[in-house]
């Protein structure tokens, strides 16, 4: 590695973190802690409507796709998303969520109010690692409901914006995203 990539990625890495306005309550989420998983827990979907890609202008954030990105979508995601279970067997980062005002609101529009206010601590994060064992940018949100011991997985991250990196924000990835029509959905 060169000195001056050396020094980009150093830099980086002690650099404060700026955010933009908008994600303002967005603040740094200590979410990095790799946890061990439950792995006799199954693991399914919320609900139908947890594959149904949405936009929210007011939190930047959208889980459309668009016609570059589907192909990658699939090989990355399709069998997770389809076969949830197989999370167990991945590579991929279990990590628990620390909540902050605006990943509350993203919640609450593919969760019930009584399912937030009884399971929100129990928030994970699940950062999918491909066969190669390079971290991507995909995110699955899910929660354990330990009275029925399973994983509900409630929120697809296609494009990092759930709780995004000061490189999805340098990136413009919402702004470059925010067009875009295929619904996850339609994929699975």
């Amino acid at each position: 590695m060169s000195t001056k990539n050396y020094s980009k990625i150093w830099d980086k890495s002690s650099s404060e973190k700026k955010y933009d306005d908008k994600l303002a309550s967005n603040t740094l989420l200590d979410s990095n802690k790799i946890l061990e998983t439950d792995n006799k827990a199954e693991i399914k979907f919320y609900s139908d409507d947890s594959k149904k890609s949405f936009l929210e202008k007011e939190d930047q954030f959208t889980n459309f796709l668009n016609k570059n990105q589907v192909e990658d979508f699939k090989f990355r995601m399709l069998e997770f998303l389809t076969k949830p279970n197989s999370l167990y067997n991945s590579t991929s980062h279990w990590h628990k969520v620390d909540k902050n005002k605006r990943l509350k609101h993203l919640f609450s529009l593919k969760l019930s109010a009584e399912d937030i206010t009884k399971h929100l601590d129990d928030g994970h994060k699940v950062h999918i690692v491909d066969n190669f064992g390079t971290m991507t940018a995909y995110r699955i949100y899910l929660y354990k409901n330990i009275e029925k011991n399973e994983y509900l997985i409630f929120l697809i991250d296609p494009l990092h914006l759930a709780i995004p990196s000061e490189e999805t924000l340098n990136d413009k990835v919402y702004i470059n995203n925010g067009s875009n029509t295929i619904c996850i959905s339609d994929i699975i």
